[in-house]
């Protein structure tokens, strides 16, 4: 990956007009094609070391002006519209990355390469989530298809979200339960309030039991 090219990336501003931006994407997108000069033969350990140094850069790249995207407050539709090409211009980028992944598989099987020795793990790059320990090793993973990355994904967004419903309920916990120790000591009518403590805390809000009555009967 040209270093320039990733330096107009992370410091790219948008046109002032609609074709300029889509004129802009479509010349970044030719130069990138242009001036990625990634080899398709046979390639040497050490120029397969600077490709993965090269790939895990780009990918750290690609999170952080993504994120930055996604993170833009937009006043106009107009801003909108130019952050939806960007998002396009790297999902573009994206693909060409792991093409370029699938590529360099290919050439290590049919060379016939076994896992590289300690000392020659690439140590300068960076690891995507943007650690900077200089005692950090990346490791060299090999997919078969793009459908394990995306299911890997996937499963990623699902533990992020049991992350946060987790924190959630914690919250929910220290603020409810003390509620519930004061309605016992003032002897007031509790049984709606445990069903709504029972359907957040342990039904996660999505199913709310209704065989109880609200009041005790004699």
């Amino acid at each position: 990956m040209h270093p320039s090219l990733w330096a107009q990336l992370s410091t790219a501003q948008t046109s002032d007009s609609m074709d300029a931006a889509m004129t802009s994407k479509t010349q970044f997108l030719q130069k990138l094609q242009t001036r990625s000069g990634w080899p398709c033969s046979r390639i040497s350990a050490p120029e397969m070391e600077a490709e993965m140094g090269s790939l895990w850069k780009a990918c750290s790249l690609l999170r952080l002006r993504m994120g930055k995207e996604l993170a833009a407050d937009f006043t106009d539709w107009m801003q909108e519209y130019r952050c939806l090409l960007t998002l396009e211009g790297l999902q573009a980028i994206v693909g060409q990355c792991l093409h370029r992944l699938q590529e360099l598989q290919t050439v290590v099987l049919e060379q016939q390469q076994g896992p590289w020795p300690e000392e020659r793990l690439p140590r300068t790059s960076l690891p995507c989530g943007g650690g900077t320990g200089p005692t950090w090793n990346p490791q060299v993973l090999l997919y078969s298809s793009t459908h394990e990355l995306q299911t890997l994904a996937a499963l990623r967004l699902r533990v992020a979200m049991l992350d946060q419903q987790i924190h959630l309920e914690k919250v929910l916990m220290t603020e409810l339960l003390p509620l519930m120790t004061t309605q016992e000591q003032l002897r007031l009518p509790r049984l709606a309030l445990c069903r709504a403590v029972h359907s957040l805390l342990c039904e996660g809000g999505e199913r709310f039991l209704t065989v109880l009555r609200d009041e005790p009967t004699d």
